[in-house]
């Protein structure tokens, strides 16, 4: 598991690094087990109080967005009651 989120992380990096287009919110959502694993290294991340860059920050909110509604994202609007 630490090898996998290691390698995550470093894919991640050389993203940011080399310019690359980041993956969307559908792209974690086709891709539960990668959006997991990125979700996974971002809170590891953030506990060992490491600074993450305004693309890392964004990288990680779309894959726990992905993780958090399990890919079924449905926008509602609250019944009116008056």
């Amino acid at each position: 598991m630490l090898k996998k989120t290691i390698a995550m992380l470093g894919l991640a990096l050389l993203a940011g690094v080399h310019g690359a287009a980041a993956n969307t919110f559908e792209w974690y959502k086709a891709h539960p087990e990668q959006a997991k694993a990125m979700f996974d290294a971002c809170k590891e991340r953030l506990k060992s109080n490491e600074k993450l860059s305004q693309a890392e920050r964004e990288e990680c909110r779309r894959a726990g967005d992905a993780v958090m509604t399990g890919g079924k994202y449905e926008r509602r609007t609250p019944a009116k009651t008056w």
